[in-house]
């Protein structure tokens, strides 16, 4: 065998066992599409609630407080305090007038947005 048949060899073997190395290559590197490619949020880090922020369950409470006890005596008892424990939320209003009534308060589900208590003390 003459050096030039054994460099053709030696080519026609590289070129038979690159074919399948660069087909195999060729497709783990395919194009994605856009929407496969963009980053999908974690289901896990958002939060579905209906009420997740103070602002959202003020403006309900709120909302709630003034259909039933009337927008002059909210208003008098603002500023609202508002807390959360064990996904529920409580809207109390701060008294003015220390020991002359008492004031509203409601209690809203912070996952359903459920009403679970709502009253105005004395």
């Amino acid at each position: 065998m003459s050096n030039r048949s054994s460099v053709f060899a030696v080519c026609l073997i590289g070129f038979i066992v690159s074919i399948p190395l660069y087909h195999f290559k060729s497709r783990s590197l395919r194009s994605i599409p856009f929407e496969e490619a963009s980053v999908k949020p974690n289901p896990l880090t958002i939060d579905t609630s209906a009420y997740p922020t103070i602002e959202s369950v003020l403006q309900r409470a709120e909302s709630e407080l003034k259909i039933m006890y009337g927008a002059k005596i909210v208003d008098s008892e603002k500023p609202l305090l508002v807390s959360l424990e064990n996904n529920i939320w409580t809207v109390v209003g701060s008294s003015k007038d220390a020991g002359k009534g008492g004031v509203s308060e409601i209690k809203i589900d912070k996952i359903t947005g459920k009403i679970i208590h709502i009253s105005h003390g004395k």
